[in-house]
């Protein structure tokens, strides 16, 4: 199913490789699966990381390009459900706190 949401993480994984480009080189490009984030359910899969630097990397790119209103405030937890690894991280929006989910399984402890 091709939509708005797919296209935006096209775009959104094109800047990963950008910003990326100082990182060691990996084999393929940082890309999303999954969710929008807004549950554990829901999660935002990243994929292709191959260290914690990109995985977080991307974590940043792809909260910044779906929801660029919303800012870090600096709280994250990790969490471990059914052998796989998410971070939750807490997000200022001009609305009030929004909980954004990560599946960090791909990349976790990876250096």
């Amino acid at each position: 199913m091709t939509d708005m949401f797919g296209s935006r993480l096209s775009l959104c994984s094109a800047l990963v490789m950008a910003l990326c480009a100082s990182a060691p080189a990996s084999a393929e490009p940082v890309t999303f699966g999954g969710g929008d984030g807004s549950s554990q359910d829901r999660a935002v899969v990243i994929l292709d990381a191959t260290n914690e630097m990109e995985g977080v990397r991307a974590e940043h790119v792809w909260q910044a390009h779906v929801h660029p209103r919303w800012r870090w405030s600096g709280e994250q937890a990790t969490f471990r459900r059914g052998g796989r690894l998410f971070d939750l991280i807490r997000l200022r929006g001009p609305d009030g706190p929004h909980d954004l989910w990560f599946d960090i399984t791909s990349f976790f402890g990876k250096t």
